[in-house]
Order: structure tokens, then C-alpha cells, then sequence
């Protein structure tokens, strides 16, 4: 069983990143051929606004691949000198303020649903929600990576090394 879950998972972030290499891929083809064309004084008007939620998704994205790889921003000079109660104490507490976060910005966006659906983009007519709809896909998946991790905590525990935040480089060189 927790084969099966370990599998769909990683697909999952494996097709997060390779969604997120195609916008990088798409944004850059996008913009270096509308400033060619700028040059000679031509220009694309979808290369001014594709690109711009291109890059709005793949922030998102990466957000849901940053918090798996722990990845993201920790300030950690406090967590290594107190004891292992206090960080585990810490390590708890982050993840209730990181699922908190996580459940208004689902919130949030179930909030402003109806406005995103009845407004287009002005270049492309886009209904927004394609475009801003990338947040309840992210505030699901911190959700359940964070419950995963208060029940992991819970159930098994957790190790010395994710107690520090501290990212293990993999030949940095």
C-alpha cells in the first residue's frame, strides 16, 4: 500500500516539474521571439500576457515542489541550539502554520471563484480562473503534504535531520 502511494506521488511531482519545465520552455521561446520581433518593430500580443501566467503557474508549482524537497527559505540558528523536545515542539508547529496557510489560500481562492470565472484577460480572453486556478491545486497539495507530515510525526516520528532545516546538497560541484 505504501508502495503504491510512494508511486502515484512521485508521478505526481514528476509531472508538477515537467508542467513546470514546459512553461519555463514556452515563456522563454515567448519572449525572446517578441523581442526579436520588437526589434524590427513588430510584436506578438499573446507573448505579453502567456508568458506572465506561465510564469504565475510555475511559481505555484514550485511552491508544491519546493515545500516536498524542503526546499524553501528556514532560518535555523535558534532550532540548532535548543534540545530535541523544543525542536520537535518547533517542527510541529511550523506545519500547523504551513497547513493554516495552506487552507486560506484554498479558501481563498474558493472565495474569489466566481470573479476569476466572469473576468477574461484582455489579450488572450482567458477566463482568469484558468490562470489563477493554479492555487487550489497548490493549498490542496500542501494541505496533504503537511497532514502527511503531523500524522508521520504522530505515528512513526521524524528524524534528527528533518528536525534542522538544513537541505541536503546532492554534488553540488
Amino acid at each position: 500500500m505504501i508502495g503504491i502511494i510512494q508511486k502515484i506521488t512521485n508521478a505526481y511531482f514528476s509531472l508538477l516539474r515537467l508542467i513546470m519545465v514546459i512553461c519555463l520552455a514556452i515563456m522563454l521561446c515567448m519572449v525572446f521571439t517578441n523581442v526579436c520581433l520588437r526589434y524590427l518593430g513588430r510584436g506578438i500580443d499573446i507573448a505579453e500576457e502567456l508568458p506572465r501566467f506561465l510564469f504565475i503557474w510555475m511559481t505555484f508549482l514550485g511552491a508544491i515542489v519546493g515545500f516536498k524537497e524542503r526546499a524553501h527559505i528556514g532560518v535555523d540558528f535558534l532550532i540548532e541550539i535548543i534540545p530535541k523536545y523544543a525542536k520537535q515542539i518547533s517542527w510541529l508547529t511550523v506545519q500547523l502554520l504551513i497547513l493554516l496557510c495552506a487552507v486560506y489560500i484554498l479558501y481563498g481562492t474558493y472565495l474569489t471563484h466566481d470573479l476569476l470565472v466572469g473576468n477574461v484577460s484582455t489579450v488572450m480572453r482567458l477566463p482568469e480562473i484558468y490562470v489563477f486556478g493554479v492555487s487550489y491545486f497548490t493549498g490542496a497539495s500542501i494541505i496533504l503534504m503537511s497532514i502527511g507530515n503531523i500524522l508521520r510525526f504522530f505515528i512513526i516520528g521524524i528524524d534528527d535531520q528533518e528536525l534542522i532545516h538544513k537541505q541536503i546538497t546532492k554534488n553540488a560541484h
